[in-house]
């Protein structure tokens, strides 16, 4: 597990400076991995910790989730959208 704490934008350096550090950190993590012996077996979930500000215009429980891995030996791809209610 990696934890990339340069995420939130405030205070110094920049908001766009941190959050293109945090950017930067990840491809060259997916570069590493994708590139290593392990790549086959591998997925990398990479989950946005909070929305910074609370509730955005849909849902403060929801965060954008992104899966990277080698999937299929076929070229596909596939969207899932999971809806709970408690």
């Amino acid at each position: 597990m990696f934890w990339l704490s340069s995420d939130h934008t405030g205070g110094p350096p920049s908001p766009a400076a941190q959050v293109a550090d945090n950017d930067l950190a990840t491809g060259q993590i997916v570069d590493t991995i994708s590139h290593s012996k392990y790549w086959k077996d591998s997925a990398i979930f990479v989950v946005e910790d909070d929305s910074q500000a609370g509730s955005d215009h849909v849902d403060g429980h929801r965060a954008p989730i992104q899966v990277i891995s080698p999937g299929p030996s076929t070229a596909s791809s596939t969207t899932t959208t999971t809806r709970r209610s408690r």
